[in-house]
């Protein structure tokens, strides 16, 4: 059994994506299952999710870059 395999299940797709993607942990919490192009192999990375005096806000990625990765090639297309 490999690490993924240690972590509880609703949390494996965040760490598999962030770990793949070389999302940061914002950026994974920040995803819509409208941003993955599946069909192409891409996720967009519009937004992020940041912590402000105890509450969770939406905002853009650091940089203010909005930018599309590349799926890991393992990752199932479906």
């Amino acid at each position: 059994m490999g690490l993924i395999g240690l972590l509880v299940e609703r949390n494996r797709i965040a760490v598999v994506v962030g770990l793949g993607c070389g999302l940061r942990q914002g950026e994974v919490f920040g995803l819509s299952p409208k941003d993955i192009d599946c069909e192409r192999g891409l996720p967009h990375v519009r937004r992020q999710v940041q912590a402000i005096h105890g509450r969770l806000y939406f905002a853009l990625p650091k940089g203010k870059k909005i930018r599309t990765v590349d799926l890991p090639p393992r990752w199932p297309r479906s």
